[in-house]
């Protein structure tokens, strides 16, 4: 799955990285909105359910391809 990464709005100094798991199938048209599921270590068990946050996707960066001269 894409990572991710972020912060919970109760506690902006709480950051966290995941890994999507889910991800729905249908715009929400009120807030034009996507609901998105996420796996989070939680170690220390300073998530709690209910909590709220958000998130950006974290893009992969691919090395540009080197290429040499042909030979022939």
């Amino acid at each position: 799955g894409m990572k991710i990464r972020g912060q919970l709005s109760d506690s902006p100094g709480l950051a966290f990285e995941g890994e999507i798991s889910f991800i729905g199938a249908e715009i929400k048209p009120d807030n034009e909105s996507v609901e998105v599921r996420a796996r989070i270590d939680n170690p220390n068990d300073e998530f709690k359910v209910g909590m709220r946050g958000s998130a950006e996707i974290m893009r992969e960066k691919k090395a540009a391809a080197l290429r040499g001269p042909s030979q022939g």
